[in-house]
């Protein structure tokens, strides 16, 4: 399947090609390591070649979709790797990351023609529904029983008698060959279409903009199902090798570094704070590491500083989404060590541009609220199925829905979604300003702003001993200081602690819900 217009001339070559290049390469070097798993280039190469003449033997035609519910082991990377060269669509469902109801309806709506699944999901999954005539089911290992359900054939029986031919030639670049899934945290999840152009350009530009060793050791504590399975093809591209664990543990993580001595890392915040909350960390030799890049949240001060007296000025912030991976912005290691900046997201990458616009689309100056729009050849080609009204672009700009502020120094910082945000006469009002505002003014630490855009207002989640009703003196502070700023405060609700997602960030979606389901303890707005 290609895409047509503007969005299919992404500027960069396929990611096909370059996993074929760096196969032909490195052959007799290590790429791929897991447990006691170890794959060769050339390995490598003899593997994909098999799993894409098995597909294509199967039925499979360009443009087909191969929906992966897999644990994070090296068949997973190699089944997507096939998938990029002969121009399948590829769709990775972590099996962990989602609830059962969650999966089969992401399944249904990609269609695929070939299903991958972990033995351990096979028996739910022979229960599901899948859209399509002849759905292929492989499992990608034994049954836990030793016997599959009918219709389901093991990997290695789906590959036999396949030998280990041409790997390429690659599909072109404009060639959808991801779709890859929003996460439906703050609204519900869109199926992304990426090109294999886009996908290359996430690597080149990711090679480009750190500072990435000669040789690559890199020990990843994510899935590559996820977005940091876009640092594989890059750690490939150098002749590197890329070490996954099956499943993080920080102790295992510990455990790998002192086995691969890596000199990358790649980690989320929430695997990080446990690393560095480990009380063994200080115990193994990372002398090695001279890059540790983070994504999906800014670090507090204090992360940073215990990071960077345990693995040294290392750390490299990457912002990115779905939509346009990894590449919006990056935070270097020396901007790590400023007190204005080593909580932003850092500088627009190289190769994009990235501009900050009200809602009228016309850029903001420094310091006003804006939502981030992007150009530049990673953007995808727009979502699955959606409509033209439902497309994510303006004027050709990729409207991200986060929205940020610049400094004079042109870095971005993060404030809220924009569905999190109020339009106060064409200007975005953010809760993030707004609790800010309620510390500073009226001494209110430990509170929560939600916009309520149906209510023209907000509401305040207050935290401390739940009671019936919370303390008139602090709503009556709140009131007070809210109405200087011009918003109408809807009301007052006081929870035991404010509820977080998985990046730590205030899930302001949960407070909503719970205003709208649960009224219990809740001071309405005639009370105010």
């Amino acid at each position: 399947m290609t895409v047509d217009g503007p969005d299919a001339r992404t500027g960069t070559g396929s990611i096909g090609d370059a996993i074929i290049a760096a196969v032909h390469r490195f052959g007799d070097r290590e790429a791929l390591v897991c447990g006691t798993e170890r794959l060769t280039y050339a390995q490598v190469g003899d593997a994909v070649a098999r799993l894409r003449g098995a597909m294509e033997h199967a039925g499979l035609r360009p443009g087909d979709t191969v929906a992966q519910i897999t644990a994070n082991r090296p068949a997973q990377w190699l089944t997507t790797a096939a998938c990029y060269i002969a121009g399948y669509r590829s769709v990775t469902l972590p099996p962990h990351g989602l609830p059962a109801e969650a999966l089969r309806a992401r399944l249904a709506a990609a269609g695929p023609a070939l299903v991958v699944a972990d033995p351990s999901w096979v028996a739910d999954i022979a229960e599901w529904d899948i859209p399509g005539r002849g759905v292929i089911r492989v499992a990608d290992g034994p049954a836990p029983d030793g016997d599959l359900p009918e219709g389901w054939t093991e990997l290695r029986a789906f590959t036999a008698g396949q030998s280990a031919g041409p790997i390429g030639p690659a599909a072109p670049a404009d060639t959808v060959v991801r779709l890859g899934y929003t996460s439906g945290a703050t609204a519900a999840a869109k199926a992304v279409l990426l090109s294999s152009g886009a996908l290359c350009g996430v690597a080149v530009l990711n090679l480009a903009q750190a500072d990435w060793p000669a040789r690559p050791r890199v020990l990843c504590a994510e899935s590559v199902a996820g977005g940091f399975g876009n640092m594989v093809v890059p750690t490939l591209m150098r002749g590197g090798t890329f070490v996954m664990l099956e499943t993080f543990t920080a102790q295992g993580f510990l455990d790998a570094a002192a086995e691969h001595r890596p000199n990358v890392l790649l980690a989320m915040p929430p695997a990080l704070r446990e690393i560095l909350a480990h009380p063994e960390a200080d115990g193994v030799d990372w002398s090695d590491v001279g890059l540790l890049i983070y994504s999906g949240a800014v670090l507090t001060p204090a992360e940073t500083d215990r990071a960077h007296t345990l693995f040294g000025h290392v750390l490299c912030g990457v912002f990115g989404q779905v939509e346009a991976p990894k590449t919006i912005a990056f935070l270097a290691p020396e901007d790590h060590l400023s007190p204005t900046r080593r909580t932003s997201l850092g500088l627009p990458y190289a190769g994009m541009t990235v501009q900050v616009q009200d809602l009228a689309g016309k850029p903001c100056p420094p310091g006003v609220a804006g939502e981030v729009c992007v150009t530049g050849p990673t953007v995808t080609a727009g979502y699955e199925g959606a409509t033209a009204a439902g497309q994510p672009f303006r004027d050709g700009w990729l409207r991200t829905g986060d929205v940020c502020r610049t400094d004079q120094d042109g870095y971005l910082h993060y404030l809220n979604r924009i569905g999190d945000t109020l339009d106060q006469d064409g200007t975005l009002l953010c809760p993030t300003d707004l609790e800010a505002l309620l510390e500073t003014e009226a001494g209110v630490t430990s509170a929560a702003v939600v916009a309520l855009p149906e209510d023209n207002g907000v509401l305040v989640a207050l935290t401390g001993p739940v009671p019936t009703a919370p303390r008139t003196d602090d709503v009556d502070r709140i009131r007070t200081c809210l109405r200087a700023a011009g918003v109408h405060t809807v009301g007052v609700l006081p929870v035991a602690a404010l509820p977080r997602d998985v990046m730590g960030r205030v899930d302001r979606r949960a407070l909503r819900a719970r205003w709208t389901d649960d009224r219990r303890g809740q001071v309405s707005s005639d009370d105010l």
